[in-house]
């Protein structure tokens, strides 16, 4: 606080920084409820219970039990939409590949003596990683949707790492591109209590790990530690269908490549050898 009792709060809302002598948020227009302009209207307002408090770092913020609230009904719809787009994109794409896979080989059996199998492993996969990397944005406060926007993408991660949104936009400079996104994934695993070196050298098996697990990022923050997941319930139905086509791909992949028969065609090789 500063001599004019000038204070920092954090709009219910939106969550925007603002100060408390602010009549409405720059952001999204909510009014300041505890501004004394504004006391005659607050009546007609959802949050007018609310009050600014001093958190465990000495900033002040609005109510924590609004912040809460709105945070987790914003997250839940976030997480909504996300689990949505990727259920109906995800078999679109197996139905189309499949359709073209059966019209190009001309019947069924002929489809199943095919690689039509990749289909079933590597879609799947593909999509839960890109699942897994629009919650991670999630889990950083941005909606899914941006976590699709090539380069944008990154500068958001920046924003949040380095508070310094427009420093990924190295990311086009060429090999300082490459070499800042290696130290911007090292830094962004950290945030998440996580170990940065295997960030860098797995970041298909991190992202993931940290997206479906429980992992926050920067557990001591000013509005507080929320309950995430609760708004990850879907995430497991996501992976369970995901599984199902990858278990279908893998006994299609044995149905075409019989795995005893072909370690015993090796085994009799090396007997053949040994002799």
């Amino acid at each position: 606080m500063n001599n004019d009792g000038e204070y920092t709060i954090f709009c219910p809302k939106c969550g925007n920084e603002m100060k408390n002598t602010s009549r409405y948020c720059m952001k999204c227009g909510h009014l300041n409820i505890d501004h004394p302009d504004n006391k005659k209207v607050s009546k007609y307002f959802e949050d007018s219970e609310s009050t600014v408090v001093r958190n465990s770092n000495g900033k002040y913020i609005m109510s924590n039990d609004i912040l809460k609230r709105n945070d987790s009904n914003y997250m839940k719809k976030n997480s909504r939409y996300c689990f949505i787009f990727n259920l109906i994109t995800f078999l679109l794409t197996v139905i189309c590949f499949s359709v073209i896979y059966y019209r190009y080989n001309g019947g069924f059996s002929n489809v199943l003596s095919s690689n039509v199998w990749s289909i079933f492993i590597v879609i799947p996969l593909m999509y839960i990683y890109c699942y897994a990397y629009e919650l991670l944005f999630i889990k950083m406060g941005y909606s899914w949707w941006k976590a699709l926007i090539p380069i944008y993408n990154v500068m958001l991660i920046s924003k949040k790492v380095f508070d310094n949104m427009f420093l990924g936009l190295i990311i086009i400079v060429p090999i300082i591109g490459q070499i800042y996104l290696l130290v911007l994934m090292y830094k962004l695993a950290i945030k998440f209590n996580r170990n940065g070196l295997l960030m860098v050298l797995f970041p298909f098996i991190m992202i993931p790990l940290i997206s479906f697990s429980e992992d926050l990022y920067e557990k001591e923050n000013d509005s507080g530690n929320f309950d995430y997941e609760s708004t990850y319930g879907m995430k497991k139905k996501f992976l369970i269908l995901c599984s199902i086509f990858l278990l279908i791909g893998l006994l299609m992949l044995l149905f075409k490549f019989p795995i005893i028969d072909y370690f015993k065609n090796k085994w009799n090789e090396v007997q053949s050898i040994l002799k």
